[in-house]
């Protein structure tokens, strides 16, 4: 499985309700200095967790778990945007 699919997946499940409160609530940083505006592909992004902590993809996201409990994002809590073809 890939990590789209794999963080998709996994957020779909922490965010299960049709009424989300807040620990189905996540904010999305862009990242790289890549200034403001829309995430485009090649950017880079964070997820963070209602309780101010990071998205990780246990094992490089390689079919691992992810989960929302680091304190900052370095590399196993970054997640590249991968342009359309």
């Amino acid at each position: 499985m890939n990590l789209q699919r794999n963080l998709a997946t996994a957020l779909r499940r922490l965010a299960f309700s049709s009424h989300p409160g807040a620990w189905e609530t996540f904010r999305i940083w862009k990242l790289n200095n890549s200034g403001q505006g829309a995430i485009v592909g090649g950017d880079n992004i964070a997820i963070s967790c209602s309780n101010g902590q990071y998205v990780v993809a246990e094992g490089g996201g390689y079919g691992g778990t992810v989960n929302c409990n680091r304190t900052t994002a370095a590399q196993w809590e970054t997640f590249g945007i991968n342009p359309w073809p």
